[in-house]
């Protein structure tokens, strides 16, 4: 048998497609989606503190189709800051301003408000002080500076108000030798602050402790170079910066010593005071610096009582008196 309708199924087919799709299209189905949201119009001269939200939760209504074909790179809510004053501000995220297609309907959004902390943006220079870790030997000094020596802070004003010093650790490795070591160091610094510049150079300086002595010594010289002349004044006082462990018996220290060294027929007013010191030891000052040369002076013997001639003396070595006479 020859089927000749077949025209007409493929019509009846379609048409039953067409009313099916439409019918189950036409359902209204919920979704949720989480959006990013977007900040502008910041004025400038302001910083938001705290209370920025990078998402919100959208609840969709829409046909399932419709809600099959979007995707949440289709959704950003804007959120504009150009209003905003220093202190707590809070804004409505309105559905209004959503970028939503034709049949879709926004019954939610979670939050429906962002309420942001603005305070004004600051910054000042603060200096860079170091927080030794660890102990350093007692025979040992350390000195630790930065370069630069200070930075500029910048950020919230609440937040950087009461910043007056920035802390570096720098942590002590034994053991500690002398000597200068360098290194770059990031600012480690509290949420929100930034810093200009962002690291430093760290330089510690590591050396034997040391203190002042003052010690008193001869001039001492060449005799014979000098020809009989003598250092005048014979002494001086030496100020020497010696190794703390050896500081106590440098006064007795024979590796000490001032001279100076006159040359023959030298007849200079003015010499100049050498000072020989032990290693590991530095001059500070010798006082007086120079000395001057003078021929020595030989004491003058006082000169013996004499009796004239003919006359007694007393027990006390006086002659009698003529009164005496008169006496006996």
């Amino acid at each position: 048998m020859k089927f000749t309708g077949y025209k007409e199924l493929i019509l009846a087919f379609m048409l039953a497609l067409t009313l099916w799709y439409g019918v189950s299209g036409s359902e209204k189905l919920e979704s949720q989606m989480e959006v990013r949201v977007e900040y502008r119009g910041l004025p400038p001269g302001l910083v938001v503190r705290k209370g920025y939200v990078g998402k919100v939760s959208l609840r969709l209504r829409a046909s399932a189709g419709v809600l099959r074909s979007i995707t949440e790179r289709d959704f950003s809510v804007p959120m504009d800051l150009s209003g905003v004053r220093e202190g707590e501000n809070i804004l409505a995220v309105n559905p209004a301003y959503l970028p939503i297609r034709g049949g879709v309907e926004v019954i939610e959004v979670v939050p429906s408000r962002i309420e942001l902390d603005v305070d004004s943006l600051a910054s000042r220079t603060i200096s860079l002080t170091p927080l030794v870790q660890g102990a350093v030997p007692g025979d040992m000094e350390l000195a630790v500076s930065f370069v630069p020596p200070e930075v500029t802070i910048s950020g919230a004003a609440s937040l950087i108000r009461d910043i007056d010093k920035l802390e570096i650790p720098v942590r002590i490795d034994l053991p500690l030798v002398p000597g200068t070591k360098e290194s770059r160091r990031a600012l480690i610094l509290p949420d929100g602050v930034d810093a200009e510049p962002a690291d430093v150079s760290v330089v510690v300086q590591a050396g034997t402790k040391r203190r002042l002595l003052g010690i008193v010594r001869n001039v001492l010289f060449d005799a014979e170079t000098a020809g009989g002349r003598v250092p005048v004044p014979n002494r001086v006082r030496i100020t020497v910066r010696l190794p703390e462990s050896s500081a106590s018996s440098a006064a007795a220290d024979l590796d000490i010593r001032a001279y100076v060294r006159p040359a023959p027929g030298d007849d200079a007013a003015l010499l100049p005071v050498q000072v020989d010191l032990p290693s590991h030891s530095e001059l500070v000052s010798v006082d007086p610096p120079r000395v001057r040369l003078e021929k020595r002076r030989t004491p003058v013997p006082p000169k013996a009582a004499q009796t004239p001639a003919g006359k007694k003396t007393s027990k006390a070595g006086a002659a009698p008196s003529k009164d005496r006479k008169k006496k006996r």
